[in-house]
Formats: structure tokens, sequence, C-alpha cells
């Protein structure tokens, strides 16, 4: 792959080194012992109320997903996901996380979904979607289907923290768990693994048993909760919209809804996950364009 096209691949958060700096400047010392244990319930309700503070995105109905989990980033809640339906074909879209693919290649039936959902199906959608950095086509039509078919649907939306423009509605029947992560938001957190897994009722699973019995890690629950603390859920695009517009239109990316996500034309089609568009990760361009390098 061409170096110049190569830089583009994947999806990275903003080298934000303002962020950095506050990781950097956190005593970790005093979440070792057990009279911080407090932390744990505290991480989840507030990472519950600050994804519902934002400005630019509205999430109805999530009133309705009362069960709180820290899950280690968003991929632990596709693990539990494809296990509680093993016996159902899976459905993902093209241009979606290549995780899927990989796992559910292990022995799972699955497809892309190409023709029309059926009854015994499981979808597992992105929003925004990950090929495109917006809410996926038709999203809402796919979820009165999946209504009507009895098909539990999993919502990613790790992308959400750095999303805008995101108006989903979460009162559909057929949707069973959404999972979040901080691991976009600023450089340096994903390597803390800071999810948050929603649902309606307790599952007694994988997910469940961990937080039940505290086996989960202190140091990600303190840290997601000092961010959530000092930095509102939409200052990606408070702080980077100027920047990321002025990216976009010098190097003629078609703009999305996801602060790191640019759409390229033909010269990008070495990036192409499956469908038109050509998703090229801006977010190093954006970070030079803000400090005016």
């Amino acid at each position: 792959m061409n170096e110049n096209i190569l830089k583009y691949k994947g999806v990275e958060p903003i080298p934000n080194t303002e962020v950095l700096g506050f990781l950097q400047d956190i005593d970790y010392s005093k979440w070792i012992t057990r009279d911080s244990d407090w932390v744990f319930d505290e991480y989840k309700n507030v990472f519950y109320n600050w994804i519902q503070q934002s400005n630019r995105n509205h999430l109805k109905g999530i009133e309705e997903f009362t069960h709180k989990q820290y899950c280690y980033g968003s991929t632990q809640s596709f693990d539990l996901f494809y296990i509680q339906n093993k016996d159902k074909r899976f459905r993902i879209l093209k241009g979606d996380f290549f995780y899927h693919k990989a796992c559910l290649s292990k022995g799972f039936k699955w497809d892309y979904l190409e023709d029309d959902l059926q009854e015994g199906d499981a979808l597992i959608i992105s929003v925004p979607f990950s090929d495109t950095g917006k809410s996926p086509e038709d999203l809402e039509n796919i979820l009165l289907n999946c209504d009507k078919l009895n098909i539990p649907v999993l919502l990613d939306m790790c992308y959400y923290t750095i999303g805008k423009n995101i108006h989903v509605d979460l009162t559909h029947p057929c949707i069973d768990t959404i999972s979040f992560s901080l691991s976009k938001f600023a450089d340096g957190l994903q390597h803390f693994r800071c999810g948050l897994r929603l649902s309606r009722i307790n599952r007694d699973d994988g997910i469940d048993l961990i937080n039940e019995y505290q086996q989960i890690c202190k140091i990600s629950c303190a840290v997601g909760l000092s961010i959530m603390d000092n930095y509102h859920v939409d200052y990606n695009w408070d702080k980077f919209e100027t920047s990321y517009n002025l990216v976009c239109k010098e190097k003629d990316f078609e703009p999305s809804d996801t602060i790191v996500i640019g759409l390229g034309g033909s010269d990008y089609d070495e990036l192409n996950r499956g469908n038109s568009t050509n998703r090229v990760c801006i977010a190093n361009d954006v970070w030079e364009k803000y400090n005016g390098v």
C-alpha cells in the first residue's frame, strides 16, 4: 500500500497532548486500596449520565436500559453477545468492525446483511457506522424489521463520544445490548479499555459476574471517571470542529459525523472496505491543523 495512503488506514483517536498530559498527572496510587472501591459503581453511573449530556446527539429511551456494567472496551460486550446468541445466524454490514468477521468465522453462522433479515438472525451494527462515520443507512427501518422478526440487536456505539448528529430511538424491543467506549475519545485512553455495556436485564453472564465480584480493572474505572469529570462528552467536536472542516475541505474529503473520519475519493480506493465510500482516518491531520502545523 502506498505510504501516503497507509497513514489514513484504521481509526485512531486525535493525539491530543492536553488529555495525554492529564492522564499522566493522575495519582494512580490512591486507587490501590480498598477504601476506593466506590469507584466501580461511580464509574458506571457517571458514564451513563455523561453520555446523556450531549448537545449534539440524542438517545431516546435510554432510561429503559437500567442495567449498567463495566466492560473491557466494546469488544468484551461483543464476545458475550456471540455466546448469548450462538445458535442464531449473525448478520453484519460490510465495512463494520473487522473483529466481528474474525471471531464469527471461528465456528459461528454469519453472513453480510445484503438481503432480507430473517427470523433466527442476530444483528450487530455500529452507530456511528464504522465505515462512514455516520448513522447507518436506513437504521430505523432495520430496527423496525428486527422488532417484527424478534431479532436481537447489539448497537456498538464506541464512536458515540466522538460523534455528532446521532439520534437513535432505543425503545425498539429488538435492541438487546448497547456498548460504549472511551478508547477513541483521546490518544492514551485506548489502553485503559474503558467500556460500558447497557442492557435491560441482568443476564448473570461473564460481564455481570465480574462486575458483581469487582473483578474489573480499578485503574481503568478511575481513569474513565477522571476523564468524564473533567471533559464534556462533546469535547472533541467542540474543540476541533473548525480544524476538522478545514482538513476535509483542503484534502477534498467528504465530512462525516465522526471527528476522526473523512471519506475519500478514488485516490483512496486502497482503503475501501466493501462499500461505495473510502474511509480515511484524519486524526493526525486534525491535530496538526489545530496546532497550525
